[in-house]
């Protein structure tokens, strides 16, 4: 049972309970919630103040009104803060932790990534939880993929890697890849937010090379002298807009060989976006059968007219 004790102010009475009156002064004195300076076995939860410590009575004793004696006993007495539940320390003061449970989040990466066959792609996966629950990434079902053990990664976040090397089956295709991250250690088991990427898969090799995927000749006739071709290429279809016209900037080089391998002739080709092209060159002799070569791409043709 708690005591209570009366105050007298202005002819009327007022009573306090002994937790009230000692909260009051810890509040003048700058120390609540913090009662340890003066009591033992303090509970703020239940309103016990504990025992009164016999050098805080002593204090008390000297100037009750002023407290000047408490002050100066507990300026002298570090002060051990005790939180109220649900209040917990943190940083040296009482503050309420959420127990909310949030979605993870799968952090933003680029939406395109470039493969050879044969060379091993990583992608890192970070992943932000308000509350640092366990998790796993789940991913699309890739044939030779795999993903790594979690790590902190650059970002000071839990990171895992996606590692894949494509095999030449999947040569100048383009793989769409989805990932997230699910809750492993809560009773939700929250699912965060999903990312596409796209993974173009390119041959081993020169780029530009791969960039084309067939040189076709339409006409090769010779006459007085001029040589006319007519033809296209196929692009690659991994290749944006900007690539594609990238590549026809360049210019490449048209080399025409005989059947011994001789080269006859060369020159830059100009390719229009929708890959037609063809050239007209002044050559005193073409023989019956040439070979065209252009950026890794081989078309033979027999030439109307030729010199024999």
């Amino acid at each position: 049972m708690i005591k209570k004790f009366s105050v007298i102010f202005l002819g009327f009475v007022f009573f306090q309970t002994h937790a009230f009156a000692t909260e009051s002064i810890a509040n003048s004195l700058g120390v609540y919630p913090s009662c340890d300076g003066c009591h033992t076995n303090a509970n703020l939860n239940s309103a016990d103040k504990g025992n009164l410590k016999s050098a805080a009575k002593t204090a008390y004793n000297k100037d009750k009104r002023g407290l000047s004696g408490l002050k100066t006993l507990l300026d002298s007495t570090p002060s051990v803060i005790t939180c109220i539940i649900p209040q917990v320390l943190i940083n040296n003061v009482c503050s309420i932790v959420s127990t909310i449970n949030t979605k993870p989040s799968v952090n933003a990466i680029a939406q395109q990534w470039d493969v050879q066959v044969g060379e091993t792609l990583i992608i890192p996966i970070s992943v932000n939880d308000a509350q640092e629950d366990d998790f796993q990434i789940i991913a699309s079902k890739l044939t030779g993929s795999s993903l790594s053990d979690h790590y902190v990664g650059e970002s000071g976040l839990p990171s895992v890697d996606f590692k894949w090397t494509p095999a030449a089956v999947d040569v100048n295709k383009i793989k769409t890849i989805t990932f997230n991250a699910k809750e492993s250690n809560t009773k939700q088991k929250y699912v965060s937010n999903k990312i596409s990427v796209k993974i173009r898969v390119w041959p081993e090799g020169d780029r530009d090379f791969a960039s084309i995927t067939k040189l076709k000749v339409t006409k090769t006739v010779w006459k007085d002298g001029m040589l006319n071709l007519v033809g296209a290429i196929t692009f690659n279809k991994l290749l944006t807009n900007t690539e594609r016209q990238d590549f026809i900037d360049k210019s490449p080089y048209l080399s025409l060989y005989n059947l011994s391998g001789v080269e006859i002739y060369s020159m830059p080709l100009a390719v229009k976006f929708n890959g037609n092209w063809q050239i007209s060159a002044k050559i005193p002799f073409v023989p019956c059968d040439i070979t065209l070569q252009f950026s890794g791409q081989n078309a033979s043709r027999k030439v109307i007219g030729c010199g024999n």
